[in-house]
């Protein structure tokens, strides 16, 4: 029998108590609250049926299958071709913003975003300054041609003459017909990526003042550093992770595509070659964020795999649990090859058939500490 019969009789009548409000006292009358669970001899973890559904304990069955050649690179989201459009400043003042505009807005085409307003100015009107300029610049190039007609100046003062009335007639082209102030809308339906500007700054004409994002489809380019070069040809899909990621996204489950695979090193990224994929947004990605990706290139069988989930790391070793029967536990070492940023590959430690801990395994290992024999102490 594995353990003396006093040990069975005491687990049968005294359940191990898993609350973070039980607590024991030692011999010095001091309190310790850590969930507590019982380590034997021979490693085991056990665990009451209530700790295992407080714990949130699940496992899986481990069984080889296919697994695909993965590389990780960097990458980044970006928006599709005309995914996103900057809305820029159609008159020179003071700009404010519609009562409800904030990054991330929806918007829709030609909804109102911002109202400048020229009155606010020193000079009260810049479009009427604009169109005295370009009076005087008429004015200045009718005396210019005449002067060249008879002779008195050279043709390149003719040609500077009409260089600058062309500037001022495009200046006062830009303000429209608005003379005091301006409403300016979407140019297209997304949500607002970025606002570029305060309520109550000054804008010039054209300095942009926000970027529209259409959230339907976004890019994922990850950057192939050329000693991987020859993986191009197998790449088919890939899954990702965000900085603000716990855990990786599959491309596959947000309708991703493979768009484009470069056949050149992009100077501009390192001297690394692109590949582009296009996927859904799920409305929390925002493109220009940075992304960890991991190419899947061809498929391999017979492969044991677990969710990252179920993988614990120490001091550069890699553990997971075991099940060993009905609420009996084990730390095992394992060995770990490639990661698709979902599932990781097991080379050793584990056989087809046993069960790891996937979800919970922080919780089992707090037990385990907590729960370790004294020194001196038996069972």
């Amino acid at each position: 029998m594995k353990f003396p019969f006093l040990w069975a009789a005491v687990l049968m009548t005294a359940p191990l108590l898993w609350s973070c409000h039980a607590s024991s006292h030692d011999e010095h009358g001091s309190h310790d609250h850590a969930p507590k669970a019982e380590t034997h001899a021979d490693d085991e973890i056990l665990l009451s049926s209530a700790q295992l559904a407080e714990a949130g304990i699940q496992t899986e069955t481990v069984c080889p299958g296919s697994f695909a050649e993965v590389i990780e690179v960097a990458g980044k989201v970006m928006p599709t071709t005309g995914g996103e459009q900057t809305v820029c400043a159609t008159l020179a003042g003071i700009v404010s913003l519609t009562s409800s505009l904030t990054e991330g807005s929806t918007v829709k085409v030609g909804q109102p975003l911002f109202h400048i307003d020229a009155s606010r100015l020193g000079d009260g009107n810049p479009v009427g300054v604009a169109r005295a300029e370009l009076l005087a610049a008429e004015q200045a190039l009718e005396r210019a041609e005449k002067l060249f007609r008879e002779d008195l100046i050279s043709r390149s003062a003719v040609e500077e003459a009409r260089r600058r009335h062309s500037q001022a007639a495009s200046t006062v082209a830009g303000f429209g017909g608005a003379t005091r102030s301006r409403s300016v809308g979407a140019p297209m339906a997304g949500f607002v990526k970025s606002l570029l500007v305060q309520p109550g700054a000054y804008v010039e004409l054209g300095q942009p003042l926000a970027v529209i994002s259409q959230d339907r489809r976004l890019l994922l380019r990850a950057d192939v550093p050329l000693r991987h070069s020859a993986f191009l040809s197998s790449v088919r899909t890939a899954s990702f992770r965000l900085s603000s990621d716990r855990e990786a996204r599959s491309l596959d489950a947000l309708n991703g595509k493979l768009v484009a695979r470069g056949s050149s090193a992009d100077a501009s990224a390192a001297n690394c070659v692109p590949v582009t994929f296009s996927f859904d947004n799920s409305g929390d990605i925002v493109s220009g964020t940075a992304a960890q990706v991991y190419l899947k290139g061809n498929e391999r069988g017979n492969v044991l795999t677990v969710p990252n989930a179920a993988l614990v790391e120490a001091q550069g070793l890699f553990f997971v649990y075991v099940q060993l029967h009905a609420g009996a536990f084990s730390r095992r070492e394992v060995k770990v090859g490639a990661t698709d940023g979902l599932r990781t590959e097991i080379t050793d430690g584990l056989k087809s058939g046993e069960k790891v801990v996937t979800a919970g395994a922080s919780r089992l290992r707090m037990a385990e500490n907590a729960g370790a024999v004294p020194a001196g102490h038996s069972h």
